[in-house]
């Protein structure tokens, strides 16, 4: 992406891929801010900011969602019938649910085959409920309420 007097300046030298597990909503918010980085890198390199840095309020940002949303919707019409639930413009709010969420990395990870059982709580696949997942008071180790049935 470097061209400067007849030579490459700045070549691109790996790639970031990502997969939907469960969510395009979040898939499309992880390749968002991916690329949203990579352009205020880029920009930067090129001399065109003072610093590797786009402000989500900004001009180039906004038509930068809007390229986003489009994908997301077009992924999204093609997988599931529907536009995406959320656009980039609730990026915050997905972007941290997605990515600081302990419990969803938990099951990515149990789904990955790389899940480590902490000492003294019960393992995901013991639960008769999912019931854990949802309520953060039974998440007590050692705590009964693990293998209760939430309906019973």
């Amino acid at each position: 992406y470097g061209y400067h007097e007849g030579f490459v300046s700045r070549s691109q030298t790996s790639i970031i891929r990502v997969n939907c597990v469960d969510c395009l909503d979040r898939t499309n918010t992880a390749q968002f801010i991916i690329g949203k980085v990579a352009l205020g890198y880029q920009l930067y390199l090129l001399g065109l900011l003072d610093e590797p840095y786009l402000p989500f309020d900004c001009d180039t940002m906004r038509l930068f969602e809007e390229a986003y949303e489009d994908l997301g919707d077009s992924q999204a019409i093609q997988y599931g019938g529907s536009t995406l639930v959320h656009t980039v413009g609730t990026l915050v709010h997905v972007y941290w649910n997605a990515f600081t969420d302990a419990d969803k990395q938990m099951a990515i990870n149990v789904f990955l085959g790389v899940f480590i059982p902490k000492e003294g709580e019960a393992n995901v696949w013991e639960l008769s409920t999912d019931y854990y997942l949802h309520h953060r008071t039974a998440r007590e180790p050692q705590s009964p309420k693990l293998f209760e049935s939430p309906t019973k």
